[in-house]
């Protein structure tokens, strides 16, 4: 919506400056020091100008609000098993019930009144009164889970942005695929997942970490991985879109028992080498690309065994989970986007001291001539100062969390987990 706004804003200072420089013209035609011709002139700019004034004072009563939708809104996207839904479940634990630092998360009011969102707490597996339960089952049908990003201050809590998590049904990812058999349902998904992904500032792509390591080489781990389904939807589904997304590959299970010691020496560095390997085509697309490997768990949290080549996992008995970057994943995203959003305020800014020197150096035809005009081309060269002045505030407000977030959390996350960066 902020976007919207601020194009209708461009046009209409376009039109002012196109009714300027023709008034401009005219008035050079026709200039005569006159009274007379003073005041016809002054009804000829207000002739022409009328209707954008309207325009511009609506404008900007709205523009009095912030406008824009701080809403960072993120796709989990991994087959089923892959610990997309632990993942979140960790989240719970870690942002919101033991942070570690003054930045937390909280729940957003919108899961408990809007037809489509969740409680986060609902898949959790350490609960609030301490009590711990085992894995929860996994996502059967779309969910969206809201919550805000906030840094504790004083005894108050000030809120950096909000958070839309959207989970989809693992099984989802094998759906899409051209030839499946989809039902009319699955058609409706089809169509509401490709606008979510059109939607979304993030995509997390899940990789399981033993299907990383057990695999004999990049061909059989790129299958194993579904790296095949991820590139359909950069493909078939995002197309020239993929280009200006940011993607982080989300290594789960790095505490599985079936995962091979030596991809787990080195902060991982083994499992976050067979990960880019595979991820290439995925990182040429899109705008920026990074790995990190995560448990939700943590080490020597569960057991494990296979039952029919299957690995089946539970928590140890007394056992608490103490879940691995999963916070710094969802920090990493979160500084990606607030960084997008600074540099584009920072263009917005240049864009509109631009039009104010257009302005002001086309004003330097009427200055001293008709007082009335001097006027009107000075209210709209102070409305692009306020709103540049708006914009000023908001980007150093989005500096000061940018820098909080690398202060508190992801100075130590990027010099050792964080891998491949784009």
């Amino acid at each position: 919506m902020g976007e919207k706004k601020e194009s209708t804003f461009r046009d209409r200072i376009g039109s002012f400056l196109e009714k300027l420089q023709d008034v401009s013209d005219q008035w050079e035609e026709r200039f005569d020091t006159s009274d007379k011709d003073g005041e016809k002139a002054g009804r000829k700019w207000r002739e022409t100008s009328d209707e954008m004034d309207d325009h511009e004072t609506a404008d900007h009563k709205m523009t009095a609000e912030d406008l824009d939708d701080k809403t960072i809104r993120i796709t989990m996207l991994g087959s089923s098993t892959v610990g997309k839904t632990v993942f979140l479940s960790a989240i719970y634990q870690k942002m919101f019930l033991q942070p570690r630092t003054v930045l937390h998360m909280a729940m957003d009011a919108r899961y408990g009144r809007e037809e489509g969102y969740a409680s986060i707490e609902n898949i959790a597996m350490v609960r609030a009164d301490g009590t711990v339960q085992d894995f929860p089952t996994g996502t059967s049908q779309t969910t969206i889970y809201g919550m805000s990003l906030q840094e504790s201050k004083g005894g108050k809590s000030e809120k950096y942005c909000d958070f839309e998590f959207i989970d989809y049904r693992g099984q989802f990812m094998t759906d899409i695929v051209p030839g499946a058999q989809r039902q009319s349902r699955e058609e409706r998904d089809r169509e509401m997942f490709r606008e979510q992904l059109t939607r979304s500032d993030y995509l997390l792509l899940f990789l399981d970490a033993v299907e990383l390591s057990q695999s004999g080489d990049s061909n059989e781990r790129y299958t194993r991985c579904k790296i095949g389904t991820f590139q359909l939807i950069f493909n078939e589904i995002l197309g020239d879109g993929s280009k200006e997304k940011r993607v982080l590959a989300v290594i789960t299970k790095i505490d599985h028992a079936g995962v091979c010691e030596a991809d787990k020496r080195d902060h991982y560095k083994g499992l976050c080498e067979k990960a880019s390997e595979i991820c290439q085509g995925i990182r040429n697309q899109c705008r920026s690309f990074a790995i990190i490997p995560v448990s939700a768990v943590g080490e020597g949290v569960t057991e494990e065994r296979k039952v029919e080549g299957t690995w089946v996992s539970q928590i140890i008995r007394g056992a608490t989970p103490n879940p691995i970057n999963v916070d710094g994943a969802i920090l990493y995203a979160c500084r990606d986007i607030l960084l997008k959003q600074e540099q584009r305020l920072t263009e917005e800014m240049e864009e509109l001291s631009g039009r104010q020197s257009e302005i002001q150096e086309k004003a330097r035809k009427f200055r001293g001539r008709v007082p009335v005009l001097n006027a009107e081309i000075k209210e709209q060269w102070e409305e692009l100062g306020d709103r540049i002045q708006r914009k000023r505030d908001e980007t150093e407000k989005i500096a000061e969390y940018i820098e909080n977030i690398n202060r508190f959390c992801l100075d130590e996350l990027e010099r050792n987990y964080v891998y491949d960066k784009k």
